[in-house]
């Protein structure tokens, strides 16, 4: 039997979603609603903002890879990628942008 007809023949059997959907619903649920998501978001990746938000309350490029479970490089380059879709220059820019107070965390 094909897949096909293996489906047809268990209609009972649950459809499980797909890694990229559960993820995506997940996401979605975590994503935060209000004035941290207005204007100063706008045109960023979920990733970008995420980026974003570590930055600007003093997470490195080190630290903020570590919390997102990706390398410094990524970090770097979605950093790239927020500068020059909000026009800036600095993660300074960035934090006036945002509007966040620049807090230091407190793990290395």
């Amino acid at each position: 039997m094909n897949p096909a007809q293996l489906v047809a023949a268990a209609p009972d059997y649950p459809r499980r979603p797909s890694y990229l959907q559960v993820c995506d619903r997940e996401l979605a649920a975590a994503a935060p609603v209000g004035p941290e998501t207005a204007p100063a978001f706008v045109g960023l990746t979920a990733a970008e903002q995420a980026v974003a938000r570590l930055v600007v309350t003093g997470h490195s490029n080190r630290q903020a890879a570590a919390e997102l479970y990706v390398s410094v490089k990524i970090v770097e380059s979605h950093l790239g990628h927020i500068f020059a879709k909000l026009g800036i220059r600095s993660r300074q820019d960035l934090i006036t942008r945002i509007g966040a107070p620049q807090v230091r965390p407190n793990h290395t």
